[in-house]
């Protein structure tokens, strides 16, 4: 079996019970016997919509789907057909997991890869592969560029030969030596090159704890935020004001994903929780002013890799229109080489 960029179970990447405004739109899209228009709905428009749970109707189509997640937003037996990594032991087959650090469902990939080896089946542990690149969802896109960002020569790799290795082995019982080879392959950010390693998470991992700090100012680059390996202390509230109508932008936006790229590379203290690009820095104080973010300070020592998942924070505030607003922020993809890994900062109402 090949595996690509699997999602978790429910309530695995967003615990929260409160669905993401953005879903509906995959919802929308599967929705008839045929993949619906996209472009016959204003997004932007429609995501500002409130109540959440009546968004498809503001559409022009009401999805029974859509409305089952706010009838269940705990893990109940309406979820149960949907769950699988409860059920590692079933799958008895041999399974190649692939994803890529910037896909947005990326972390399903290597719980599905852990599950299988310490969960599976006995006779199939052994037999499991994990391959991770420098891709998005679209694992099989072209080049070596990703947004602004080109990970040059290291970053090229035959991933459909690797695959073919794969099946010729399985399927036709050809010696095609994938089996001699290390269980996972991973492209090392940063350095951008390839690495094989033994299993995942690795043997030699340091799992390292990371607090967020503030002296009261965390606003965008230019505040006091910061995050270090020292518990805090005594330190002020950090405050910001929630604006439906300015929301925090996500790197799950196909849309925003080029800037979002550019950030976390180009800058070494880039990962922040609001996106912003170098190249507009006067319009990035005006337009993130009013979000928190934390950057990086310097590490204690150069680092090799940091965890796949990092953080999660959430919380609820009132917004200027006095509406409730939820938010949950995500660190859910990989950093290496002390630079920022991708953080999701998702506002919902």
């Amino acid at each position: 079996m090949v595996a690509l960029v699997s999602p978790s179970d429910p309530f695995v990447e967003w615990p929260t019970g409160v669905p993401q405004p953005m879903d509906i739109s995959w919802y929308y899209y599967t929705s008839g016997h045929v993949l619906q228009n996209m472009e016959a709905v204003d997004w932007t428009k429609l995501h500002l919509h409130t109540p959440l749970e009546t968004m498809d109707e503001a559409m022009g189509k009401v999805l029974p789907a859509w409305r089952g997640l706010f009838e269940h937003t705990r893990l109940d037996d309406w979820w149960e057909p949907l769950r699988y990594q409860n059920k590692f032991d079933r799958v008895k087959v041999p399974v190649l997991h692939i994803s890529g650090w910037y896909d947005d469902e990326q972390v399903g990939t290597p719980l599905n890869f852990i599950g299988m080896t310490t969960h599976g089946a006995p006779e199939v542990r052994g037999n499991q592969k994990l391959l991770m690149g420098w891709w998005p969802h679209n694992t099989f896109i072209t080049g070596t560029k990703l947004g602004e960002v080109d990970f040059g020569a290291g970053g090229q790799m035959d991933r459909e030969g690797y695959i073919l290795r794969w099946l010729d082995y399985w399927l036709k019982g050809q010696d095609t030596g994938i089996m001699k080879e290390p269980a996972a392959k991973l492209f090392l950010m940063g350095a951008n090159r390839w690495v094989d390693e033994q299993q995942w998470p690795m043997a030699r991992t340091q799992w390292t704890k990371f607090y967020l700090h503030s002296g009261g100012r965390a606003n965008s680059f230019y505040g006091d935020g910061g995050l270090s390996t020292e518990a805090p202390a005594s330190e002020p509230q950090d405050r910001y004001t929630s604006d439906p109508a300015q929301p925090g932008r996500s790197s799950q936006s196909r849309r925003l994903h080029r800037s979002a790229v550019r950030t976390i590379i180009g800058r070494w203290s880039g990962a922040t929780m609001c996106w912003c690009t170098r190249a507009r820095r006067s319009r990035k104080r005006r337009k993130c002013a009013g979000r928190s973010a934390w950057n990086y300070t310097r590490l204690p020592r150069p680092l090799t890799q940091i965890s796949w998942r990092s953080w999660w924070m959430c919380g609820r505030t009132a917004s200027r229109s006095g509406l409730a607003t939820g938010w949950c922020g995500r660190g859910s993809a990989m950093g290496w080489c002390g630079r920022g890994s991708a953080m999701g900062w998702t506002g919902r109402r």
